[in-house]
C-alpha cells in the first residue's frame, strides 16, 4: 500500500514554485510533513462507503492568502450546486499542471442509483451524486479534495469528498472510467470525422458501458496508451498543448509556447547554410510546411529552439532563471510536396508539403505536435489567430533572432479574393485570409509556418489553421490580409503520405 508521506499547501501549478504577474508573486507553496492517515474504520474499498479519513499534519500551518481552511458543513444541506478543484484529468485526458475548477450539480439520486446499479453499486445515504453534466465532472487526481457549496455569509463549506466515478473495462483490458460520449475526447474526435475505420468503429461499440439520460452512449473512455487510430497522427488527446498557459509587429514568445514551431535549413551550393522557411511539428516523424519552402533541397529541420544568437536558451534571474533544453537538429529523410501545388502568374496553389524526418523526433516541453484539424474545423471571420516565427520583425530589419508570436484577425476570403484579384491573382476555398493590420504580418522567414488556432476561445488547445504562403511585398501593409494554406482542406493527403 503506498503511504502519504507529505503534502503541498498553496499550490496552483506544479511545475513552478511561484506565481507571478508584473504586479506580484505569490508565496512559494508550503510541503508538509504528514502523521499516519486515519482511516474510517467502516471503509470498504469494494463499495466505496465511508471513504473518508483524516491526515494529521506534523506541525501546525500558519494561514495566508494562499492557505486557509475551509468551514465543514453545520448538517447536509439541500445545495443544486457544488464546485470542485484539483489536478485531476482534463476532457483531454491529461493531467492538469495548474488547478482547476468547475461548478457541478447535484444529480438526481434516483437515476444514479439507477446508473451505478447497472455496474453491482448500490448508493447509500452517507455518499452525494453531483455532475453527470458532458465534459462537467471530477475525475481521476481530484479524488480525495472537496466537494464545496457556498454557504450563508459567502462562506465556502466542504459538503462531500471527491470519492469515485463509474469504472469500467476496455475492450483490451484496461480499467478506465465509463463516461458520456461527449466527455471522451478521444472517442468522440472520431465519431465526428467523415474517416472511419472498421476495427476504430468496431473498439468503440465494444467500449459501450451505458446510456446517459440524454440518450447518449456512455463508453469505457481510456487513454491514449490504450486505444489509437491506425494512422501515426497523434489524437486531441496528445497535440496542441504548451507548458504556459516577429513576425512585423510581433513579440518574443515564452520558452515554452508553440512546441511545435520547425525552422528548416537549407544549404546552397556554395555550401553556406541558411534558416530559409518556418514549419510545423504534426507528430515525431512529420513537419508540415509550405510546398513552395521545399522547391529546393531542404536537409535539416531544428525543433526546440528560441534564440538563435543563444547556445542554451534562458529566462530570468537567479532563482527565478529557467534554461530549455538544446534544441533538436534532424535531417530529412524525405520531400512530400503536394501533386498539385503551382506557382505561376496567377498566384501560388495547393501550396503544402510534408517533410518525413530521418528519426523520430524526442517530445518533451520544448518539442511537441500540434493537432491537425477537423474536417468542419475553421474560425469565424474575425476571430485572432496565432502566427510564429523568426521572420522580419520589421520592414527595416530582416528577421529575429527570438522566436516571434503575434495575433491576426480571420478575414472573408472576398477581401483577399479583391485585393489580390487587382493584381490578377486568383483566390480559392484551399485559401485563409487573415491579418491586414498595419504593421502586423507574418513576413518572409515565417513562410511556410503555421497560422494557429484554438477549438474555443477557452480551450488551452491549439490546432493548425493555415500555412503561411504568401502576402503583399511590403510586409505588414495596411488593407493586405496575408494567405495562408487551408489545413482542413488537404487532411486526407496529409493521412495518406503519413507513414509510421
Amino acid at each position: 500500500m503506498l503511504m502519504v508521506e507529505s503534502l503541498i499547501l498553496g499550490v496552483h501549478n506544479d511545475t513552478k514554485a511561484r506565481i507571478c504577474t508584473t504586479d506580484f508573486c505569490t508565496d512559494p507553496p508550503r510541503n508538509v510533513l504528514v502523521l499516519t492517515p486515519i482511516i474510517h474504520p467502516n471503509y470498504d474499498s469494494n463499495t466505496h462507503n465511508h471513504d473518508i479519513a483524516l491526515i494529521p499534519l506534523k506541525e501546525r500551518v500558519p494561514f495566508t492568502d494562499y492557505i486557509k481552511a475551509i468551514c465543514l458543513p453545520q448538517t447536509t444541506t439541500n445545495a443544486s450546486l457544488f464546485t470542485i478543484s484539483g489536478w485531476g484529468r482534463t476532457e483531454i485526458d491529461i493531467t492538469s499542471r495548474s488547478k482547476l475548477k468547475v461548478d457541478i450539480p447535484r444529480a438526481n439520486r434516483a437515476l444514479c442509483e439507477q446508473q451505478y446499479r447497472t455496474i453491482g453499486l448500490s448508493i447509500s445515504d452517507k455518499q452525494i451524486c453531483a455532475g453527470g453534466e458532458s465534459g462537467h465532472d471530477s475525475c481521476s487526481g481530484d479524488s480525495g479534495g472537496p466537494l464545496m457549496a457556498m454557504g450563508d455569509r459567502d462562506t465556502w463549506y466542504a459538503e462531500g469528498i471527491v470519492s469515485f466515478e463509474q469504472s469500467c473495462t476496455t475492450p483490451n483490458g484496461d480499467t478506465a472510467q465509463c463516461i458520456h460520449l461527449q466527455s471522451c475526447q478521444l472517442f468522440y474526435d472520431y465519431v465526428r470525422q467523415s474517416f472511419r475505420d472498421p476495427e476504430i468503429s468496431k473498439f468503440i461499440s465494444q467500449s459501450k458501458c451505458g446510456v446517459a439520460a440524454d440518450g447518449f452512449p456512455l463508453v469505457c473512455c481510456g487513454n491514449v496508451k490504450t486505444f489509437r487510430t491506425p494512422s501515426t497522427l497523434p489524437s486531441r488527446s496528445e497535440c496542441g498543448f504548451q507548458d504556459n498557459f516577429r513576425v512585423v509587429g510581433g513579440e518574443d514568445t515564452d520558452l515554452t509556447e508553440f512546441p511545435w514551431t520547425a525552422l528548416l535549413q537549407k544549404t546552397r551550393p556554395s555550401g553556406q547554410k541558411s534558416w530559409d522557411c518556418g514549419g510545423t511539428l504534426i507528430n515525431n516523424r512529420y513537419v508540415l510546411t509550405a510546398a513552395h519552402c521545399v522547391t529546393s533541397p531542404v536537409t535539416l529541420v531544428r525543433l526546440g529552439e528560441w534564440n538563435l544568437d543563444t547556445e542554451q536558451d534562458c529566462v530570468g534571474k537567479g532563482t527565478y532563471r529557467t534554461c530549455n533544453l538544446p534544441p533538436q537538429d534532424v535531417q530529412v529523410e524525405k520531400t512530400i510536396p503536394h501533386p498539385e501545388y503551382a506557382r505561376n502568374s496567377q498566384g501560388i496553389f495547393n501550396d503544402i508539403a510534408l517533410l518525413r524526418l530521418s528519426r523520430p523526433v524526442t517530445l518533451t516541453t520544448y518539442v511537441s505536435p500540434i493537432c491537425l484539424p477537423l474536417p468542419n474545423e475553421r474560425s469565424s471571420i474575425g476571430q485572432r489567430s496565432y502566427v510564429t516565427g523568426w521572420g522580419a520583425v520589421s520592414t527595416r530589419q530582416s528577421s529575429s533572432s527570438i522566436k516571434q508570436k503575434l495575433k491576426v484577425p480571420i478575414v472573408n476570403l472576398q477581401v483577399c479574393e479583391n485585393e489580390y484579384g487587382s493584381k490578377g491573382l486568383k483566390i480559392n476555398e484551399r485559401m485563409v485570409c487573415a491579418g491586414g493590420e498595419k504593421g502586423k504580418d507574418s513576413c518572409k522567414g515565417d513562410s511556410g509556418g503555421p497560422l494557429i488556432s484554438k477549438p474555443n476561445p477557452n480551450s488551452e488547445q491549439y490546432y493548425i489553421e493555415g500555412i503561411v504562403s504568401y502576402g503583399h511585398i511590403e510586409c505588414g501593409k495596411e488593407g493586405f490580409p496575408a494567405i495562408y494554406t487551408r489545413v482542413s482542406d488537404f487532411l486526407d493527403w496529409i493521412r495518406e503520405n503519413v507513414k509510421p
